[in-house]
């Protein structure tokens, strides 16, 4: 008979530091361990993410599997048997105090989207389990969506913002509509192995999300020598129109999982961390709002004292770094230059965006000088004789030498 342990499983949602959560786990896996903890993980990822894959069927296409040529039902049943003989092993050769079992991944909550799913996972997982607690927290739906656009960038993915938002932000969709999804899960497990949170700062232990996560689990804070910064951090609108693009050329063969492709967004998105494309607040509100029914009925289940699961208040902000006329220039020089020439025979033809590059390029100058002259550079590029871009350009030039 195989040992049990105590699981608890972390089931996300998506963008609520679950990244954060997996890095500080696994950076400080051994000082788990001789606390009789052990965090279970795929070899190659941060989180359980193979386990979410042998969950999903075998009709159902999944962005873990795929890559690696597992599409065929007898690819997938072969890919769940390798996977739960490889849990058997550790699983038995853990130290005789191992106790608790961690078990994270976001993907839970985002791609196990029938009951018969979750249900499969649990029975994967009882043999294991003398008991289960299920940690779920929630984020507000629009600002998880908007998060996700970055990560969706930051994986290869070529969709426009406005994209995204219409084909994620609706009802019928489970990835937000959290009563649906919570439903499922309860049909699998009971209430009182389920704990649902709210992913708000101002109600963590410490505004942590890893001694939220280690304290309500029942695990000590002390366990996590290893201290990490927020990771999956979002990028700036201007980045993200920069790995659009990179994402969307297609040369030769050159896919967005190659490694050249990956150098290049790993080097967009150290270099544009930031707060990316943002909603007007009135959309944002209007959007929210079509939620209101449903997380009604999460917080009367799971959050009676409060009066709204969450607030529909959007402040003001400055939701485009860039107008549509900015993006709609800068994302044709970028196919300009990443197809070497191939997409527009002329760049004189672009001329009509120079100012629209002055404009962004000079909003960029105090803050980001280094993004301002790459700016002034493509507008030199295409209008070389102009006078006013070759001074900002020498200007900002003189600048950043003297920086460094």
């Amino acid at each position: 008979m195989s040992r049990k342990f105590r699981i608890v499983l972390h089931i996300g949602t998506e963008k609520t530091g679950t990244t954060t959560l997996q890095k500080a786990l696994k950076d400080n896996i051994d000082n788990l361990v001789r606390s009789g903890v052990y965090y279970l993980k795929a070899e190659d990822d941060i989180n359980a993410r193979h386990i979410a894959a042998a969950c999903v069927g075998d009709q159902v296409r999944d962005d873990y599997l795929d890559p690696l040529g597992i599409s065929t039902p007898k690819d997938r049943q072969e890919f769940r048997k390798k996977t739960r003989s490889r849990l058997d092993e550790t699983v038995a050769s853990l130290p005789k105090n191992t106790h608790t079992l961690v078990i994270s991944s976001e993907h839970f909550h985002s791609r196990l989207t029938e009951v018969e799913m979750i249900e499969y996972l649990k029975g994967w997982l009882e043999p294991y389990a003398s008991s289960f607690e299920v940690v779920c927290y929630l984020r507000r739906q629009v600002d998880m969506v908007v998060s996700l656009y970055s990560t969706i960038l930051k994986g290869g993915g070529v969709e426009t913002f406005e994209g995204v938002i219409k084909r994620m932000l609706k009802v019928e969709n489970h990835y937000c509509n959290y009563d649906d999804f919570l439903s499922k899960w309860e049909q699998v497990f009971s209430r009182q192995q389920m704990r649902v949170k709210r992913f708000e700062r101002s109600e963590m232990v410490d505004a942590s999300i890893v001694n939220d996560f280690l304290t309500d689990a029942g695990i000590s804070p002390d366990c996590i020598v290893e201290k990490i910064q927020s990771t999956n951090e979002s990028v700036t609108h201007l980045g993200q129109v920069f790995l659009r693009e990179v994402n969307a050329f297609n040369k030769s063969g050159i896919s967005a999982g190659s490694k050249e492709k990956k150098r290049i967004r790993g080097m967009i998105t150290k270099s544009f961390t930031g707060k990316g494309r943002q909603l007007p607040p009135g959309e944002a509100k209007r959007l929210q709002s079509l939620f209101d029914e449903s997380n009604e009925k999460v917080r009367a289940r799971w959050f009676p004292s409060l009066e709204v699961l969450f607030d529909n208040n959007f402040g003001e902000n400055e939701y485009r770094d860039l107008t549509e006329e900015q993006e709609h220039a800068l994302s044709n020089v970028i196919t300009y230059f990443v197809s070497g020439g191939e997409k527009i025979a002329d760049l004189s033809n672009f001329d009509h965006y120079v100012e629209s590059i002055k404009a962004a390029a000079g909003s960029m100058e105090a803050k980001k000088p280094a993004v301002a002259y790459d700016l002034y550079s493509l507008a030199y590029t295409i209008r070389p004789d102009g006078p006013l871009i070759r001074r900002k350009k020498e200007e900002l030039e003189v600048k950043l030498a003297e920086k460094d």
